[in-house]
């Protein structure tokens, strides 16, 4: 949908999970910090399968499954003590799962001046280094539970999926309404973000599976290969 382009700095939006990298981070993650904090939650695997299997049959909801997985190889755990964690998983994908492609496409929006953010159903506590990793201007995220100085299982709010990712995107931006907004890009691969999508100028689909890849050229969408 177009609205007004030109009027001030362009923004491109990225999803992360398989648009920037070529596997999902929130799994990755939990193992990880699993095994970096409390080795013997991994005993627990056969447990985070069965939510994982029961989130793909609809059973539950991803915000149940967030909930849940986070309480089985996180629990409650020191933010502080979470920090070195963040940073090393981060690390670790900058090494061996970045999609070139992506690195290629935010350099070149940068180089014409837009506003970079990313745009992910992840947890702010390790998106948000993820978003200023990779030199990024924002990260609008799932939020996650505080207390005290501690990461708790939950969500205060809902899953930053869907619908509500393009609620966030569009509080986040704040523009004001019937005012010319700058060009919006949008850089997904997964039709979860066919709100975020439709409602950019520009909904650039990147390296979708083939039942997406007709859903978008039906839709007038931009199809790409990173």
């Amino acid at each position: 949908m177009s609205a007004g382009q030109g009027a001030g700095r362009p923004i491109a939006i990225f999803d992360l999970d398989r648009t920037i990298t070529t596997i999902g981070t929130f799994t990755p993650f939990m193992l990880y910090g699993a095994w970096r904090l409390k080795p013997w939650r991994l005993l627990l695997l056969p447990a985070g399968a069965v939510l994982l299997a029961l989130t793909a049959a609809k059973a539950i909801s991803r915000k149940s499954l967030k909930t849940n997985m986070m309480r089985l190889f996180l629990g409650q755990v020191p933010e502080e003590r979470l920090r070195p964690v963040i940073r090393d998983f981060i690390a670790l994908f900058r090494h061996k799962y970045l999609r070139p492609g992506a690195l290629e496409v935010m350099a070149a929006e940068r180089a014409r001046g837009a506003r970079i953010l990313l745009a992910t159903a992840s947890y702010d506590f390790y998106a948000a280094d993820f978003a200023h990793a990779l030199g990024m201007d924002g990260c609008i995220a799932t939020p996650s539970l505080r207390r005290d100085g501690k990461l708790l299982p939950g969500l205060p709010g809902e899953n930053c999926y869907g619908a509500e990712k393009l609620r966030r995107v569009e509080a986040a931006l704040n523009l004001p309404p019937g005012t010319a907004r700058p060009e919006i890009v949008f850089y997904s691969d997964d039709k979860s973000d066919l709100p975020c999508l439709l409602w950019a100028d520009r909904g650039v689909v990147v390296n979708p599976k083939p039942a997406f890849a007709r859903i978008a050229a039906g839709r007038g969408l931009e199809v790409v290969a990173w």
